[in-house]
């Protein structure tokens, strides 16, 4: 896997993992951001544990590019 690849890789990641939190902060705002508060902040670190979770499995994802990393058998 090239190093280009694997960032295009953690971004769509990182954009796709961060819609709940987009979708319940405009839920929240548009409801009274004081009555949900709350779930914002769950919603919030879920996505927060998510996102470092799968930046660090991507991040052990063999790499063929000798820029990057060691090349993988």
């Amino acid at each position: 896997m090239t190093r280009s690849y694997l960032l295009k890789l953690q971004l769509m990641c990182f954009l796709l993992v961060h819609i709940p939190l987009l979708a319940t902060g405009l839920y929240a705002y548009r409801e009274g951001l004081s009555g949900h508060l709350d779930m914002v902040v769950v919603v919030f670190l879920a996505t927060l544990v998510t996102a470092l979770a799968i930046w660090t499995a991507l991040g052990r994802l063999p790499c063929q590019d000798r820029a990057y990393g060691e090349n993988s058998a």
